[in-house]
This record gives structure tokens, C-alpha cells and sequence, in this order.
């Protein structure tokens, strides 16, 4: 129990595990058991808390928020690293501006670790109550509001100024002005005078009437949908209809009738893969005369395919799983991080894997589809060209990370003209050099 009048620092320090504080130190921060803060002008706000090991040699994530080995870790990667990319191709035009990947003081985790707008914010019944302050380069959620009865504190690390924590924020754009940025559990960043959006690959512009922002899931486990959500039709580019022409859609129907005949296999590969999670299985009904079929994985490496249109390609995209939150894939950008929760997002989905690589080898594969995250800018639009690496389309990429590793050939013939074999995202499905593990279609 508190007496009346404590702040939020008050109530931080009452379980911080002494009793007493010192300091200020050199730098001007304050230590009481395992938290260090700052008094400015401003306020209190917290600094750093302790964790022991944490080191440059023993970090929670590997180079811009990737996996990491290290004890300290859970060895996942960022959590919310595609919606940070997506935010900084659009604030900066390139990835991983923002990361530092550095630890700042060994044995804590302190403000700007790994990434400059990392923090520790004070939330007060869920909410930053006070917003953020900002002074200099440093913007910060300050400790110094008085509680009243029954508020609940909670203390948490943000890696992007909080809006990995549901609360909105301020970003810093590439000619150095601050503006506002909606939390993550929403589609749009900014506000009325200038938006960003993380989600569809358009430049910022500024809109005539600012619409509510859309709430989205991000679900951290697979959860098979009873019925999965109509999938919203993307803007036809100027140029789709060339990928019509490479990809005749007659013949696309082929290979989606086709698809639905072969039957799914279990993936023995995850036997041997520890992080594997597993989702329901069996020919359940999934809504919309849509059958499910074999068990859904997050293993690293398995491909996913759809055949909703999407885009430019006529009928169908492509993936890979990187991790247990997020896919590598090849989209109008370039080749970018992607939410893994295609089960929730796509009407029909398929998993497939090859036959003739181990776990191991596809998870080298999807690494080597990520070492392109931000390094391939452009879209591919010469389907026919599926040898360049200067720029991928989806299906594309996948081909090129088993060509190029293991010189597994993916594609097929369906589509082959004299000027070249392009490879739709189907033929990852139907040909036989890979086993379908699930399917939704």
C-alpha cells in the first residue's frame, strides 16, 4: 500500500528490491535495486533495469532484431520487425536505419539498446497517461504521474517508442521532423496533416479526410479460423496485364485444379526441428465449402503458396516461413518481412516443402531469402527472366534460394515459351519435387 500522493516511480521503486537509492551518479542516474532513472525538468522516467548476463556477447536479438543464439535470448527474432521495416521503407526508403545493435551497459537493459528508439515506458492501466515528452533527440514517457487508487503500473520495454506496445508515438522522418505515429495494432501512421502507411506499398500522401484506423490481429501462435477472412482486392497495377499474358488464366486453373487433387503427407522434417509448432489437422471444414487438409507448421523453410489474386500475378503468391511471426516474400517493394498469419489473411493457403532437403536446408534458404530483406528494392516485372538476382517476383525468389543454394529446380514446364520458363506460385505446389504438408482450399 501506497500512501496517497505516490507517483508511478514511487510504486516501481516500492518492488524494485531495496529499500533505498543512490546516486546521482556521473551520468545523473539514480539506482534503487534494479532500476535506474533520470529527474530532469520534465519528470522522472526510467532508464534502465537490470539483467543479468546482458551483454554486446550475450544479446536478446541478433544484428537489426533478427534471431538470436545467445542464453539471454528466447531466440526468436523482433516480434514486430515487419511492421518496424515497413515503417522505415517508408520514413527512410531502406531498412534497418533505426537499429544500432548495441548494448549500452552490461548487466542492464537500458534506453537505446539495439535500436535508438528503444525504451522502458511507464504504462498506467494500459495507457502511456501522460503521453511522451520530447526534448533534444530523447523522447520519453515520464514516471512522475501521481496514481490514484487502484491504478495498475506497468513497466515495459518498447523497441519503436511504444507503438510495439499498442500506444501511439513520435517518429522522427528522414528530414528530421518529429511527427505522430499510430500504434501497431492499427494500418495507418501519422495524422492529419501527414500519413504513413506500413501495410500497402504506396509513397505518403497526404489524404483529403482521415479515416479511422483499422484494427488488426496479430496472433504469436497458429489458430485455425472457422471462417477465414475475405481477403480485401488489391489496386490492378498498370501492367498486370502482361503477367495475364505470361500466366493465361485458363491454364492457372489447370494447375489450381490439379493442386486440390494431390493429397497432403506429414512433414517428417519437423521431427528433427525443435521450434516447429503445430496447428490442427484432418479434413476440417474451414467455411465457404473450403476443406482443410494435413497439419498446419511454422517450421522455418516451408513454403507458402496462395491461389487469391494478388497484385500483379494473375491468381496466386508465394512465400517462405522465416521464423514463427513472419514470412520472407517478394512484393512491389522489393523483397520484405511479412506476417506469417496467412491462415487468418488468405481465403486458401497451401504448405509445401521439397523432398529432397533436410529441415536444415530449408531454413538455410529462408535465411538466404531474408540476406535480401532490404537489399532487392524492385519487383521483377519480366516474369520470364527468372536467372536475374538484381530483383525477384514471389515465386521467383523461392526458386532462386533452392536453384541457387542446391541447385533444386522448382519450376516446371507449364508455362515455358521460346523467350523463357517463368515459375507461378502453383508450380511450387504441383511439381513433383515437393510434398504438400497442409492445404486449405
Amino acid at each position: 500500500t501506497l500512501p496517497a500522493g505516490s507517483t508511478a516511480l514511487d510504486a516501481l521503486k516500492a518492488v524494485s528490491g531495496a529499500d533505498t537509492a543512490s546516486g546521482p551518479d556521473a551520468k545523473g542516474y539514480y539506482t534503487q535495486g534494479i532500476l535506474k532513472w533520470s529527474s530532469t525538468q520534465w519528470g522522472n522516467y526510467i532508464s534502465a533495469v537490470k539483467v543479468d548476463g546482458h551483454s554486446n556477447t550475450n544479446k536478446f536479438f541478433g544484428d537489426n532484431g533478427t534471431e538470436s543464439t545467445w542464453d539471454v535470448a528466447s531466440q526468436d527474432s523482433y516480434a514486430c520487425l515487419g511492421r518496424l521495416n515497413g515503417l522505415e521503407k517508408k520514413l527512410y526508403g531502406k531498412f534497418n536505419v533505426t537499429f544500432n545493435n548495441t548494448v549500452n551497459e552490461v548487466g542492464y537493459l537500458s534506453e537505446k539498446d539495439y535500436n535508438k528508439y528503444s525504451g522502458w515506458m511507464v504504462l498506467i492501466n494500459g495507457e502511456a497517461r501522460n503521453g511522451f515528452v520530447r526534448t533534444g533527440d530523447i523522447v520519453f514517457n515520464e514516471a512522475s504521474t501521481v496514481l490514484e487508487n487502484g491504478d495498475k503500473v506497468d513497466l515495459n520495454f518498447t523497441m519503436f517508442m511504444g507503438l510495439d506496445l499498442g500506444q501511439d508515438g513520435m517518429v522522427e522522418d528522414a528530414q528530421e521532423l518529429w511527427i505522430p505515429a499510430h500504434a501497431w495494432n492499427t494500418y495507418s501512421f501519422g495524422d492529419k496533416e501527414k500519413t504513413l502507411d506500413d501495410e500497402k506499398p504506396t509513397e505518403p500522401e497526404v489524404p483529403s479526410n482521415q479515416e479511422e484506423p483499422i484494427k488488426v490481429d496479430e496472433p504469436t501462435q497458429p489458430e485455425e479460423p472457422s471462417s477465414p477472412e475475405e481477403p480485401s482486392e488489391p489496386e490492378k497495377p498498370s501492367n498486370a496485364e502482361d503477367a495475364s499474358e505470361v500466366f493465361p488464366e485458363e491454364d492457372v486453373n489447370k494447375l489450381i485444379e490439379e493442386a486440390s487433387k494431390i493429397a497432403t503427407s506429414e512433414d517428417e522434417k519437423s521431427k528433427d526441428y525443435t521450434e516447429n509448432e503445430s496447428g490442427s489437422s484432418a479434413s476440417q471444414a474451414s467455411g465457404r465449402g473450403l476443406k482443410t487438409s494435413g497439419k498446419w507448421t511454422n517450421r522455418k523453410g516451408v513454403i507458402l503458396v496462395t491461389k487469391d489474386k494478388w497484385y500483379i500475378l494473375p491468381l496466386g503468391h508465394a512465400a517462405i516461413i522465416y521464423d514463427k511471426r513472419h514470412v520472407v516474400e517478394a512484393q512491389l517493394e522489393g523483397v520484405v518481412l511479412g506476417d506469417i498469419n496467412w491462415r487468418k489473411t488468405k481465403k486458401t493457403v497451401y504448405e509445401v516443402t521439397p523432398k529432397s532437403t533436410t529441415a536444415k536446408q530449408d531454413a538455410a534458404v529462408a535465411n538466404w531469402c531474408y540476406r535480401k530483406v532490404g537489399k532487392i528494392k524492385d519487383y521483377n516485372f519480366n516474369y520470364l527472366d527468372i536467372n536475374t538476382r538484381k530483383r525477384f517476383y514471389c515465386s521467383q525468389l523461392i526458386y532462386a534460394g533452392y536453384k541457387d543454394l542446391y541447385g533444386i529446380d522448382l519450376n516446371t514446364s507449364k508455362f515455358k515459351t521460346p523467350l523463357g520458363n517463368p515459375i507461378h506460385p502453383m508450380e511450387l505446389v504441383t511439381t513433383p519435387k515437393t510434398r504438400i504438408i497442409y492445404k486449405r482450399c
